[in-house]
């Protein structure tokens, strides 16, 4: 998974100075890291409790329920996905006429347990040491 935090001071004023850049078939990890969380470190501990959980054995799997993006954990991997991945309030096939095909591509992704806690901590550092910048 290969990721990249970026902070723009400049759209700090927005609240949007903090971003995150994924390779094209992790993007919902980053989506989800931004949607669900931000610069909200406190938000951001519950994920790492889990793990924690997860790791110790006193919990064999999770998910966790997003706004737009959920997080799905268990001990060897992290599988995210768009919420919208599983509605089923629209009948497709009603669109089968129309040549129009439903695109799951960038809906979901999914990495290992350990990848995806060494992001977590990245992402935490990142905002962490970018936050006591901002603060100068």
């Amino acid at each position: 998974m290969e990721f990249e935090f970026i902070r723009d001071p400049d759209l700090d004023a927005s609240g949007k100075g903090f971003q995150v850049d994924f390779s094209h078939e992790h993007r919902i990890v980053g989506r989800w890291l931004i949607e669900e969380f931000g610069i909200d470190l406190d938000a951001l501990q519950n994920i790492f409790d889990v793990m924690s959980d997860i790791s110790a054995g006193k919990v064999e799997d999770k998910f966790i329920l997003g706004k737009e993006v959920s997080l799905r954990l268990n001990r060897y991997e992290a599988l995210i996905e768009a919420n919208s991945l599983h509605q089923e309030e629209h009948d497709l096939s009603v669109f089968a006429d129309d040549a129009l095909e439903l695109d799951d591509n960038g809906l979901s992704a999914g990495c290992g347990f350990e990848d995806f806690l060494d992001m977590l901590e990245a992402w935490r550092d990142f905002v962490i040491d970018n936050s006591r910048k901002r603060r100068r």
